[in-house]
């Protein structure tokens, strides 16, 4: 069937309002029951290495803005993290719990355990977790030097059976009297280190 049989002794003002009709539904039933959620994590300029009592630093304090570029809600279900030292190291990190600062202070407190964050389409949702590191895992030397953080999560997947299909890498970078104050430092409660974000992609 050619066009002129489809759409008929149309005009040429009329055919060009029809076909952007049929172009306009085509996309809104794509993003409105076709497209995925897309969500994003950005993180902000700094994150916090958690020091605790009696020394020793096995914890991240991280900010970043979760984003949804599509129209369907995305949830994320479950985050975790992969931190590689300038030596090469490995070192995994959990998802421990959501925090959030006392007011008038540099100290937070634990705000909940971790549990599913719904993204509306088209908007986006302030991320405040803490990640920890895995219990096998060894406590990292800290040594200076530039840092990749990679971040990994389960968006609409409630389970680990499926692959990730959210990251985010970016990196920070540790100075020699940070790395000494890490390795050295016996709060008798904990502290954070603040270090800057230098890059990231998503």
């Amino acid at each position: 069937m050619c066009l002129s049989q489809f759409f008929g002794h149309m005009s040429p003002f009329d055919l060009i309002v029809a076909i952007v009709a049929v172009v306009t539904a085509v996309y809104t039933f794509y993003k409105s029951f076709i497209e995925k959620a897309r969500l994003a994590l950005y993180p902000a300029d700094r994150l916090n290495l958690v020091i605790g009592s009696g020394g020793g630093s096995r914890w991240i304090n991280l900010h970043a803005n979760l984003v949804n570029h599509a129209v369907k809600t995305g949830v994320l279900h479950r985050l975790e993290a992969t931190m590689i030292d300038p030596s090469g190291a490995t070192f995994l990190y959990h998802w421990r719990l959501f925090f959030e600062y006392l007011p008038g202070a540099q100290a937070v407190q634990p705000q909940s355990a971790p549990h599913p964050i719904s993204v509306p389409g088209r908007s986006s949702y302030l991320l405040s977790v803490q990640l920890e590191l895995g219990a096998q895992g060894s406590t990292p030397p800290w040594m200076s030097g530039r840092y990749q953080l990679r971040l990994l999560g389960w968006v609409n997947r409630p389970n680990r059976s499926r692959s990730p299909n959210l990251s985010s890498v970016f990196h920070f970078q540790i100075d020699t009297s940070q790395s000494q104050e890490l390795s050295t430092a016996t709060p008798v409660a904990p502290v954070m280190l603040e270090v800057p974000v230098a890059e990231w992609a998503t």
